[in-house]
């Protein structure tokens, strides 16, 4: 099965509770990524927080890459809440699977 690596910008709990379980909901997700540019204490259960200097950074960007070992990588740029359609994410994976992306 395909996978994705998710990366999603941080700056509180309150701010991300309601993407991250909405990717949870996908089979596909492997990891989740917090991106903060603040350090933070707060742990999220089944997530990771990631320090970036800015979230358009190259520093960034090199970053996401390195951690980007899944078949597909979401890349999330807004602070708001991401959500997602009926089966959003894997209707992703089958169109970039079919294109051949």
């Amino acid at each position: 099965m395909k996978t994705i690596n998710c990366f999603i910008p941080f700056s509180g709990k309150v701010q991300v509770t309601e993407t991250i379980k909405g990717l949870r909901n996908c089979e596909y997700v492997k990891n989740i990524y917090l991106l903060s540019s603040e350090k933070s204490k707060e742990q999220i259960e089944g997530c990771e927080i990631l320090d970036i200097s800015s979230l358009n950074a190259s520093t960034t960007m090199k970053l996401l890459a390195a951690y980007s070992d899944t078949d597909f990588t979401l890349l999330y740029t807004k602070y708001t809440t991401l959500e997602l359609g009926y089966f959003a994410l894997e209707r992703m994976v089958h169109i970039a699977e079919d294109s051949q992306a």
